[in-house]
């Protein structure tokens, strides 16, 4: 039956690349009670037309080659790149527990009195750190954006990332 069944596949993958057009696909019971698939009605044996259904095919998704966001210099600090490695934008998170690990690089490597606030949907997530790493779990289903923001002293913003998105699905 697994067979059988990884043989249709195969088949209707075969027809949606374009290989096979409009021709007729038999399915063929062996006298020793294998079967086959032929795009060729049988010399001997039983044989049934196998009728596909329609494919349902999702359009492709672009991914940005590297989402990153230059700081908005101010007098004292010089000009930061703060880029988000991962997850990347668009990215589909799915598990028992819609765990997400985001990684952050800031480029000059951001000084003693600065820190990385993670913004989720519009919103400060937990405390400013110097890190450039946050492990989250439980994510809600749906749409989830990200980006992260550079603090200063006085908790002033230097920069920010680009934003992204992940789509949270069960």
């Amino acid at each position: 039956m697994k067979n059988t069944f990884v043989s249709l596949i195969f088949i209707a993958l075969t027809c949606a690349s374009g290989q096979i057009t409009a021709a007729d696909i038999y399915k063929i019971l062996h006298s020793d009670g294998t079967v086959s698939y032929s795009d060729q009605p049988p010399m001997e044996g039983q044989s049934d037309e196998v009728v596909l259904p329609d494919l349902f095919v999702l359009p492709a998704v672009s991914i940005p080659s590297s989402p990153i966001a230059n700081a908005t210099p101010s007098a004292s600090t010089p000009s930061k790149s703060i880029r988000i490695h991962s997850p990347l934008d668009e990215e589909v998170v799915r598990g028992p527990d819609n765990s997400l690990s985001i990684r952050v690089s800031v480029s000059p490597a951001i000084a003693e009195n600065e820190r990385l606030q993670l913004i989720h949907n519009g919103n400060p997530y937990g405390q400013p750190q110097s890190s450039g790493q946050w492990n989250l779990t439980r994510l809600p289903p749906g749409t989830q954006k990200f980006s992260v923001q550079l603090i200063g002293e006085n908790s002033q913003s230097i920069g920010e990332s680009s934003p992204l998105t992940v789509y949270v699905i069960l």
